[in-house]
């Protein structure tokens, strides 16, 4: 749900269907993860509303209420799908205080096929890379305006479809930079031409204003949350424009400073319309499916909010950061479940990794908190 400052970052994030798809023999595969024996052996937490909410505007609203959580269905023919009863904390990945490598603003995030967690730490001006005990694995760029520098990045995602590939939402230079984790040479992708794409060598004729989120599908299409220009772009891999869309507005298909985007399984795309407080639903086409969400603090409300993801049910999870919570809404926008916790002081940056573990940067606390869903 994506985090830094020099001016404030424009907050985004990223999270397309992480961890689902890898590459064998030239073939796509989709991994699914139904490994159910430790969510029954450690029990689970029923979803905790309205916690104190300490940090950047969450005034505390009162002690936390333990909310029986909703049933989760499916609008679809797929019986299997199983009902979201709750959801653990388990732990947060930090570096202390005295050690090298503290989190600073910590936004969007991504995962690798080994669970490992790639930060956008917009106030360090680099993309971070931890394991699971929080142990430094790289460390990417720096402040700048080369080629793997960076000025206030606000996400990150990790595609394996096509080989393995990160880009990043470099916000402060208006651009998005991509490179391949084998040999780590950066490249632009969008946005101003202060170097040349990763594939082709073709230099990049699309502008943007402060670009926030970032995500990919299957295909390693890559779509833009381009915030300042109030609009979302769908690029192929090499960087062709497919679809723009939006201008700045309240009305449908209309947007005030989006942050992220993401894609689900079916392609559809959906895009948090930040300014607006609501969630806009397109096809694969740019067509505008359904539209979900006002200001306010009521379930299905929002304030401010800032990054979304989606689960491999199509589940799809919104970082309502003013509200300090996270949540949880049907494929069409319907709402299911919300959660939030007393250590969760400023959620931001989202994404659901193997066996559901639900990962979320916390940018008062400059960590990423795990919880566990629990299913039925």
């Amino acid at each position: 749900m994506k985090f830094q400052m020099k001016k404030r970052p424009l907050l985004s994030n990223l999270k397309s269907r992480k961890v689902k798809e890898t590459e064998f023999l030239g073939e796509t595969r989709f991994l699914l993860y139904t490994e159910t024996r430790f969510l029954r052996e450690n029990g689970f937490l029923y979803l905790i509303f309205l916690p104190f909410c300490l940090l950047l505007g969450c005034a505390a609203q009162g002690p936390a209420q333990i909310v029986p959580p909703q049933i989760v269905t499916s609008t679809s023919q797929d019986v299997t799908k199983p009902r979201l009863l709750g959801v653990n904390y388990l732990y947060s990945i930090s570096r202390q205080p005295q050690e090298s490598g503290l989190l600073s603003q910590p936004m969007g995030l991504a995962l690798d096929v080994n669970d490992n967690v790639y930060v956008a730490d917009a106030g360090n001006h680099c993309i971070q890379v931890l394991n699971a005990d929080g142990d430094i694995i790289m460390v990417l760029g720096r402040l700048g305006w080369r080629p793997g520098e960076f000025d206030n990045p606000v996400d990150v995602e990790v595609n394996f479809i096509r080989g393995e590939f990160l880009y990043v939402a470099d916000a402060g230079n208006d651009r998005i930079q991509a490179c391949s984790l084998i040999n780590r040479i950066f490249g632009v992708v969008a946005g101003k031409k202060s170097g040349e794409s990763i594939e082709r060598n073709v230099q990049s004729e699309i502008q943007l204003d402060a670009p926030g989120g970032i995500a990919t599908d299957g295909n390693s299409n890559i779509y833009i949350a381009d915030t300042g220009n109030h609009r979302f772009l769908k690029l192929n891999p090499q960087g062709k424009l497919l679809l723009a869309k939006g201008t700045f507005g309240w009305t449908r298909e209309q947007f005030s400073k989006p942050t992220d985007l993401v894609v689900d399984s079916n392609s559809n795309i959906y895009v948090v319309d930040t300014g607006n407080n609501r969630v806009q639903k397109f096809d694969f086409s740019g067509n505008l499916i359904t539209i979900w969400g006002k200001k306010g603090d009521q379930p299905g409300q929002f304030n401010e909010p800032r990054y979304i993801t989606v689960d491999r049910w199509d589940n799809i999870y919104v970082v309502d950061h003013g509200n300090c919570r996270i949540q949880v809404f049907d494929l069409n926008g319907e709402f299911l479940t919300q959660f939030s916790f007393p250590t969760l002081n400023s959620p931001m940056g989202i994404v659901i990794g193997r066996d559901d573990k639900i990962y979320v940067t916390d940018v008062s606390a400059g960590d990423v908190k795990v919880f566990q869903s629990v299913y039925r």
